[in-house]
């Protein structure tokens, strides 16, 4: 069954009201983030922020295409969306691509470039100490300042939460390079 023009059209500016709900909740989010202290990664915040206002102008496209009948508003829309579905298309298949090997290589050599407070700030949260052993000295690649935790396992059993913490910590992922 075939929907009208006007049942189209009330579901779209549904849609697009329901986009606008949604980016706010992103914008208000990444603020609250950004004046608490759980979040110590200022680029999370500006990511979040800049989704939530891309959303926004998303949805206020989608809304007065659909509100006025206007053909260029609704033609900008279907663009803003195309280049969404390619963004999100590309990052999936990066994230697909990436095997559990270059992983390894990743996170190795961001935690090799990393500065003591990351390091800090990654032990802590995960209650490891070190990249891979915990006796490594400050001085080693993969060290850090000798660890007064007991029996704490080194921190490469966190491999997925590494990945994530060096993506979103680090200013320029163009600076680790792989071998």
């Amino acid at each position: 069954m075939a929907l009208s023009f006007r049942s189209s059209k009330y579901l779209l500016i549904t849609l697009n009201l329901l986009y606008l709900v949604i980016a706010f909740i992103l914008v208000g989010v990444a603020a609250y983030a950004r004046l608490s202290i759980y979040v110590t990664s200022v680029h999370i915040v500006g990511g979040i922020i800049a989704c939530g206002v891309f959303l926004f102008v998303l949805a206020v496209a989608g809304l007065l295409g659909a509100i006025k009948h206007n053909q260029p508003i609704l033609f900008f829309y279907i663009i803003l969306l195309f280049g969404l579905f390619l963004v999100q298309f590309s990052v999936a298949c990066a994230c697909l691509s990436l095997s559990s090997d270059y992983q390894q290589i990743l996170v190795e050599t961001a935690w090799k470039q990393s500065s003591n407070n990351s390091k800090l700030t990654v032990m802590t949260a995960f209650k490891c100490c070190g990249f891979s052993r915990a006796d490594l000295s400050s001085s080693a690649a993969l060290g850090y300042p000798p660890c007064k935790l007991a029996k704490v396992s080194s921190c490469t059993n966190y491999i997925h939460y590494l990945i994530e913490f060096v993506v979103s910590n680090s200013d320029d992922l163009k600076k680790y390079t792989f071998v």
